[in-house]
């Protein structure tokens, strides 16, 4: 049990660990830090429970090696989307359920790079979304009860490069041919 520590629950820096069967809860008293954190490194998440936490559930950024996040329940995190995936080598998403992150413009996974299959994603604003250089695969995801069921997020917090309006390639339900985007401006 990993919970009310005044920053991340887990921060993890050019590492590439296993995190198995962890309950990582109410973390961040002090602002809004993820549940997990990580920085140029593939960790492997899997069977553990990212709850409440003061900004997003599941944060990874500048893999470079393959990183896998299954079969993890993903709720209720504050501020930060429920799993945030950008990295430059393909990550695997799959069997999660997600929920929770209603906030404005929050979604329940955001990717770049991965294979998003066999999540249960509900209660959410939106249930997926993009950033960066986009090379996502959907299949077998479960999108219900969301905002916005139909409605792919794409956010601008990273460069984005990459085809973004395939209507063969979207996830069932979204099917619409409009898609939200969430730039950000820095000065």
């Amino acid at each position: 049990l990993i919970n009310n520590n005044l920053q991340y629950g887990i921060s993890m820096y050019g590492s590439s660990p296993v995190i198995s069967g962890c309950k990582v809860l109410s973390n961040g008293s002090s602002g809004a830090y993820w549940g997990i954190y990580s920085t140029n490194g593939s960790p492997t998440i899997q069977n553990s429970v990212i709850k409440s936490n003061t900004g997003g559930g599941i944060y990874i950024t500048g893999s470079s090696n393959p990183c896998t996040i299954s079969n993890d329940t993903v709720s209720n995190n504050g501020t930060g989307h429920g799993i945030f995936y950008y990295g430059t080598a393909p990550a695997t998403i799959s069997s999660n359920y997600v929920s929770g992150q209603t906030g404005t413009n929050l979604v329940g996974i955001v990717t770049s790079w991965a294979q998003v299959n066999g999540n249960y994603i509900t209660g959410n604003r939106f249930p997926l979304g993009v950033t960066g250089n986009i090379n996502a695969s959907y299949s077998g995801n479960t999108i219900t009860g969301n905002t916005y069921n139909t409605v792919m997020g794409v956010l601008g917090d990273q460069y984005i490069s990459g085809t973004l309006l395939k209507s063969a390639n979207l996830p069932s339900p979204v099917t619409a041919n409009v898609i939200i985007t969430t730039p950000t401006v820095n000065n």
